[in-house]
């Protein structure tokens, strides 16, 4: 399904072979592979970012459709808490 995409950004979801979970920040689609989406996960527990990666499209679960919309990363932090 290369060109369109699986996942939008704001979806919360997790990377079915490690476990990662975030927010869709970015995605990518390659002229000779699959399309690859930059998950970013919540702050830390001192409210600091953290490193997001890159995962294929085939290794990634949704969680939540829609999670974020044009807010700040710092609202999934604040949204996981309160579950």
């Amino acid at each position: 399904m290369v060109g369109l995409f699986q996942f939008n950004n704001g979806d919360r979801v997790q990377s079915s072979v490690i476990g990662f979970e975030g927010v869709v920040n970015g995605r990518a689609d390659y002229l000779y592979g699959c399309n690859r989406y930059f998950i970013a996960p919540a702050v830390d527990e001192g409210g600091n970012p953290r490193d997001g990666y890159w995962f294929d499209e085939g290794d990634i679960i949704l969680v939540e459709a829609k999670f974020l919309r044009g807010d700040s990363p710092a609202k999934f932090a604040i949204q996981k808490e309160h579950k």
